[in-house]
């Protein structure tokens, strides 16, 4: 039977070959143009809109940062950032770096560090409604704004 589909499939393709389809990028963000920037910027929030009743997220401090690289922070190897790492990438502290990314100055892969963080959930639990609500009505899912640095500290 999967046999006879399959040629099925390929007599069709023969009488109407299929179109070919680019994308920018890995993911299907339902954007196929590749001439501006201002077209990874849509992939960003297309990626954001598909998972915002998954996820929570919001704008990280440099603090935050700091703090997460600190205590979460791994080189693309595995290893540490701490005092000999910092050295032979011959930056002042873990702050450093995060003004660099946070100011859109280098990514962490430019840096040679893991772009994911393994992270605990949150001590004493998330203190709102639910984890299958929206941020703004009680939950905790979604725009978090400022908010998610409290969140982040209670993970690290």
């Amino acid at each position: 039977m999967t046999k006879m589909i399959a040629n099925l499939i390929r007599k069709i393709d023969d009488i109407i070959p299929p179109k070919a389809v680019y994308a920018h990028c890995d993911v299907p963000c339902g954007i196929y143009e590749t001439d501006t920037i201002t077209h990874a910027a849509n992939t960003c929030t297309k990626m954001v809109e598909k998972v915002k009743d998954y996820v929570t997220y919001g704008e990280i401090d440099l603090e935050t940062a700091s703090a997460l690289l600190a205590k979460r922070g791994r080189t693309s190897k595995g290893k540490r950032l701490d005092r000999k790492v910092l050295e032979n990438m011959k930056v002042k502290g873990v702050e450093e770096i995060a003004k660099k990314v946070l100011e859109g100055k280098a990514t962490l892969r430019q840096l040679e560090l893991k772009p994911v963080f393994r992270l605990s959930p949150p001590r004493k639990g998330h203190n709102r409604g639910g984890v299958k609500k929206s941020y703004a009505v009680g939950g905790a899912l979604g725009y978090r704004a400022g908010d998610i640095n409290a969140l982040l500290r209670k993970m690290m």
